[in-house]
């Protein structure tokens, strides 16, 4: 948990902190359709579990963080901006001799690459160099008042789902927490329950649609908040790619 905790409004938040960093360059054919796919298939999402997979980084061999991220698409991952930071190629990592792999639901791992991330939202796309057999995903908008669906890994690898009630047990906050590591994670959505800080980047569904990912644990207040901004940020990478082209 951070030692010190500081609360901005949108504003001042944007002026800190970009809401995207894009690597187009990286980008082929098939990661834009894939994404443009997202904002197309309709209906609910019936096998969550199957897109969950591990995000994490080592150091010679050695694990040194450990996260949870979801596939998108056979290729793209969604995850965390600071539990993929280390792969950003803005932050330190090239002082390191650092390894980020993605190990799907079935055991498969594969390295991955950065393709955007934002800073502000807390979120980060990443692409494997493998290719995997996962489910289509239905992208949606976080809405209040509706109930909810956490999914991540227990402490021996399962997926578990969390149904979470609402409006009992899930509220908004408008506003943005900064962290100590300088990682400023969206407070829109806080859930009054204590998580493990290993299921970082897990999925939070609605009516079947991903809407959310976990982003930051407050063990001292047993609060968990949850980065809602899924679809903005995709729209602004697809946005990004296509002027790129």
């Amino acid at each position: 948990s951070p030692s010190k905790e500081v609360y901005l409004n949108l504003e001042q938040a944007e002026m800190l902190y970009d809401s995207l960093r894009l690597h187009a360059d990286a980008f082929i054919d098939k990661d834009r359709a894939a994404l443009q796919s997202l904002f197309t298939v309709a209906g609910a999402f019936s096998s969550p579990e199957k897109n969950l997979c591990h995000y994490t980084t080592s150091v010679h061999g050695e694990p040194l963080t450990q996260g949870t991220c979801f596939f998108l698409s056979p290729q793209l991952v969604l995850t965390n901006y600071h539990v993929a930071k280390k792969q950003d190629p803005e932050s330190f990592s090239e002082f390191y001799d650092l390894e980020q792999t993605v190990q799907s639901f079935d055991g498969e791992s594969s390295a991955v690459q950065t393709l955007a991330v934002s800073p502000l939202h807390d979120l980060a796309l990443v692409k494997t160099e493998k290719s995997f057999a996962v489910g289509p995903v239905t992208l949606g908008y976080y809405q209040e008042g509706l109930s909810s669906l956490l999914v991540s890994f227990d402490e021996e690898g399962t997926s578990i789902e969390r149904y979470i009630p609402s409006p009992e047990k899930v509220y908004f906050e408008k506003r943005f927490l900064l962290l100590e590591n300088g990682v400023l994670g969206l407070a829109s959505v806080v859930l009054p329950r204590l998580y493990s800080p290993g299921d970082s980047g897990s999925p939070f569904f609605q009516e079947g649609m991903l809407v959310g990912l976990l982003s930051y644990v407050d063990e001292k207040d047993m609060n968990s908040f949850v980065s809602p901004k899924i679809r903005t940020f995709l729209s602004e990478v697809l946005n990004g790619v296509e002027e790129h082209d």
